[in-house]
């Protein structure tokens, strides 16, 4: 995560992302539960983030269409959870995934994704144009 010195948006930022994955780690979303917090490093030790960004932007790395990635931030994790679902059975089409969703734990997933419906929705721009 990057610093927050020196900058009172990115203090007020990393407040509310602690406040909200506290508030997400410990609630019940229709029988839905997960750490937002263990989500968050969970992420990135499965490679989530390379694709949908850390902060669930969408934030692909390549041009084109082949960098545009579904942003997951705010997203319901229950239609979330469905999604993964649609892609263990190949119900749902996608190579990258297929395997991905086969792979991470059923309580991986959980975390992962009370992490990113945590997060703040954005309009326009990704996070990294505010800093």
């Amino acid at each position: 995560m990057p610093s927050i010195e020196g900058s009172p948006c990115k203090v007020v930022i990393a407040l509310w992302l602690v406040s909200a994955m506290q508030f997400a780690g410990a609630q019940d979303l229709r029988g839905f539960q997960g750490n937002a917090m263990l989500g968050r490093m969970k992420a990135d030790d499965e490679r989530c983030v390379e694709c949908h960004g850390a902060y669930g932007q969408g934030n692909g790395h390549a041009e084109g269409a082949q960098g545009k990635f579904p942003k997951l931030a705010g997203q319901n994790p229950q239609y979330m959870l469905n999604q993964i679902q649609n892609f263990r059975t190949g119900q749902r089409k996608s190579d990258l995934m297929e395997v991905v969703a086969r792979n991470v734990t059923d309580e991986d997933v959980r975390d992962i994704l009370a992490y990113f419906s945590s997060l703040p929705c954005m309009n326009g721009n990704d996070i990294s144009d505010r800093q």
